[in-house]
């Protein structure tokens, strides 16, 4: 007989899980229980797409502690916040996790108990012992601080400290006097390197109208903004700064009595804008092009129960640097809470973005290439949706401010993405399919005979992400007969039930076909031109598939019907029985797993199963079609984007590549770009095509290349070799709606933040600019997400 799987609870285990000791063996000091911070702190997550009962359960483990189901755990139960704690470098940064969250107990530490019945702890914090309790004082090892180091100074170009910062960023961190200026308040952080002697007009040097920023502590500020691009607040920063430079303890509960000097959020916050916009001024003065992204997000309402979703509009700055393309994250505009003055168009929107790069990109209008929308899959409704409305709009006053070549793009790819992603959580129905999915997989990996016979491994689950259950799904799909005898014969416990089974197999064969339509409208092949036909290909598969059709009354209710499900938008509806019959279409499993005579105890699990495949369906069709319709809104005219990597340029002739030329000459010559440098473009062209000819390695290379291949790899087959001719093509390449690199992290990060903790609300700002641009708390909280990615470029 085997023996039982023995995995103690080590010490490590409170910081690393972010666990509570709960009993101990009175004899051996065993671990018996551990309690889970994130239940007792913050209580289980609100799940995507569907509707989850709060409770006040906190979930307590017991040997064997084993790490993989613990971080199961966290992972179905409190996915945002362990995302967030995993992100944390350091075990004091992850202690200030949960201390600024209302902790007072020391992970490694269990609570003092006299003995009797553990008592629950409430969910939001441990209280604190009377002031006037005595308790025992015992010396205490001081945590080490970081390194001060020697003091750092950076120099801000003066319109970024004086617009931006001095401008346009609400003052929104700490209050001011009534008779203060909120400019010179702002600004009064920054040393002004000129002489009030001095006249500003005759400042025509850039270096001698700067503005100094200094940094006794680099690394508290460090610190902060590592801090800030978790949590995304001010004030839970401050208390995590504050957590952290205090003393580690020894027993339990914290002393009262310490002394520990605040640190000003605010002024660190106008610094770290003040900085990485300086930095985005380095980076793109160095490009002949760069694009702009618009990009629209739901914000946290600064309500936390308001059911209205303010929406924002990220302006982003995507550039080539360092042999790649990035995007960055240029300001955050509300789209929700407009001016009274403004009218249902881009007035004030498109304002606030030209004063911005105005400040940071003086000369955008020479060097724009192109405008790219998305919406990131957080609008599932047509183009007709106001805050897409106004993203067009403001894309079209940007294509009046352009230069010849201009073109227009629209992500469709990231929101197909997000679409499935939707359709994916909607399918499951519940935590417990993925719960069966990663059970089974883990029970498939010990059956070895199993697997030998059928000649194959199983696919791992990372995570939860459509793309990863997927690759699961199609290869269930592809052995699911062996697996169930296996499954009937052996009976283990974790067999899942017939409607899984269902669920899984239709996972996969959606997956086949989107995938392919996915992959193609992907990467930086010319064909991401076209997305518009594939995408109504897959429309049109899902809707004769299901035999989707237009509700009979217009904007009828989605549980109106007893055997049709409406979508969202009013828009599509298809009725159950049709449902059933597209599932049946699967396969004879598929047809005994619904047969109601066959299986009337689960007959209410079979309904409820056919009904969430209905509402993901219907929602996925008009979804498809909403996408379609964002592509025609944002394009006024169809943009064929050129070519930019290697295996593409080699079948284009000498004159097709003229013509690209010419069509950015005026952007080549404003970045002072001589007419030698321009020959020698056309130049590498030519010798790259006669390369391809002569050599064969060269060719069989170019040849391997595919549509997911990136700009660096398909650039580095050809060794450094056509640097003027890879340099042209970057500044193209930022004109892809997918050319993003996966290693721009912190950058993506900030384009795609849409659920930042609840902004402090602002009741007046200065100027015309009023409710134009998101505080200063979400401003440098989307900043700080791109600060150490900034500082490596």
């Amino acid at each position: 007989m085997v023996a039982k799987r023995r995995a103690p609870f080590k010490p490590k285990y409170g910081v690393q899980l972010g666990l509570r000791v709960g009993e101990r063996d009175p004899n051996t000091q065993e671990v018996l229980t551990a309690s889970c911070l994130f239940c007792q702190l913050f209580g289980r997550e609100g799940k995507a797409g569907a509707q989850r009962r709060a409770t006040e359960k906190v979930a307590v483990f017991k040997p064997p502690f084993r790490k993989d189901s613990i971080r199961h755990h966290h992972t179905t139960q409190h996915p945002r916040r362990w995302a967030e704690y995993g992100a944390l470098l350091s075990d004091d940064s992850k202690r200030a996790f949960f201390i600024a969250a209302g902790a007072t107990v020391d992970l490694n530490q269990e609570p003092v108990t006299d003995g009797a019945r553990p008592r629950k702890t409430p969910r939001t914090s441990i209280s604190r012992p009377a002031a006037n309790a005595a308790r025992p004082r015992a010396a205490r090892p001081v945590r080490q601080s970081l390194p001060c180091g020697p003091a750092v100074h950076w120099l801000v170009n003066r319109d970024i400290v004086a617009v931006l910062i001095g401008i346009m960023l609400p003052y929104a961190a700490e209050e001011m006097a009534d008779d203060d200026r909120y400019q010179e308040h702002a600004v009064a952080d920054f040393d002004d390197t000129m002489d009030a002697s001095e006249s500003r007009s005759d400042a025509t040097n850039g270096a001698l109208s700067r503005y100094r920023i200094v940094l006794s502590d680099p690394a508290l500020f460090q610190q902060f903004a590592d801090y800030l691009s978790t949590c995304g607040s001010l004030e839970q920063t401050a208390r995590m700064l504050r957590a952290s430079a205090e003393p580690v303890v020894v027993g339990p509960f914290f002393d009262d009595d310490r002394h520990v000097p605040s640190v000003n959020v605010a002024r660190y916050a106008r610094y770290l804008c003040a900085i990485n916009f300086q930095r985005l001024a380095d980076v793109t003065s160095k490009a002949w092009a760069c694009s702009i992204g618009l990009k629209v997000v739901p914000m946290a309402p600064a309500a936390f129960f308001d059911a209205h979703v303010e929406y924002c509009l990220h302006v982003q700055l995507r550039v080539f640097v360092n042999g790649e393309v990035a995007t960055f994250h240029l300001l955050s505009i509300p789209l929700s809470r407009r001016r009274p003055s403004d009218a249902a168009s881009s007035t004030g929107v498109f304002e606030i973005a030209e004063m911005a790069l105005n400040a940071v990109v003086p000369r955008w209008r020479g060097m724009m290439l192109a405008v790219v929308s998305d919406s990131g899959g957080a609008i599932s409704c047509g183009s007709d949706e106001p805050q897409l409305s106004l993203r067009n709009a403001v894309a079209t006053r940007f294509e009046r401010a352009a230069k010849f070549g201009f073109l227009r793009v629209c992500s469709a790819a990231r929101q197909l993405d997000s679409l499935l992603q939707t359709f994916v959580s909607k399918l499951q129905g519940g935590d417990e399919f993925y719960s069966n999915l990663t059970t089974l997989v883990a029970y498939l990996m010990r059956q070895r005979e199993l697997l030998a016979d059928m000649n194959t491994s199983v696919p791992r689950v990372e995570d939860s992400r459509w793309a990863s259950m997927a690759n699961a799904a199609i290869w269930f799909r592809r052995h699911g007969v062996s697996i169930q005898e296996h499954l009937a014969k052996e009976q283990p416990s974790c067999v899942p039930p017939s409607t899984w089974w269902v669920r899984i197999t239709l996972m996969a064969r959606i997956a086949q076909v989107a995938m392919p339509v996915l992959e193609e409208i992907s990467g930086l092949t010319t064909r991401a031109s076209q997305p518009r036909g594939v995408i109504l290909k897959l429309r049109e598969f899902m809707t004769k598939w299901f035999n989707v059709s237009e509700p009979l009354e217009h904007g009828c209710s989605r549980s109106g019907s007893d055997d049709a499900v409406t979508s969202k938008d009013g828009k599509y509806s298809v009725k159950t029985d049709d449902v059933v019959g597209a599932l049946e279409d699967l396969g004879s499993f598929v047809v005994e797993a619904l047969q109601p005579s066959e299986n009337e105890a689960n007959q209410p699990v079979i309904t409820a199963t056919v009904t969430e495949v209905a509402d993901g369906v219907v929602d996925l069709v008009s979804g498809l079609n909403s996408i379609a319709d964002e592509i025609d809104g944002a394009y006024d005219t169809t943009s064929e984007l050129p070519a930019v990597l290697p295996h593409e340029l080699v079948k284009l002739r000498g004159r097709q590549f003229a013509v690209v030329i010419r069509s950015h000459m005026q952007r080549l010559q404003a970045a002072d770009w001589s007419k030698q440098e321009v020959d020698w473009i056309e130049q590498d062209f030519q010798d790259l095509c006669d390369a391809y000819f002569r050599e064969p390695s060269l060719k069989l290379a170019l040849d391997a290349c595919k549509n997911q291949t990136s700009f660096r790899e398909g650039w580095s087959c050809l060794q450094g070799r056509f640097t003027h001719l890879q340099r042209f093509c970057g500044a193209l390449a930022t004109a892809y709606p997918t050319a993003i690199s996966s290693s721009s992290t912190g950058a993506a990060r900030a384009g795609d933040a849409g659920a930042l903790a609840p902004s402090q609300s602002v009741n007046r700002l200065p100027g015309d600019l009023e409710a134009g641009v998101s505080d200063l708390s979400v401003q440098a909280a989307l900043q700080a997400t791109q600060f150490r990615h900034l500082q490596a470029v």
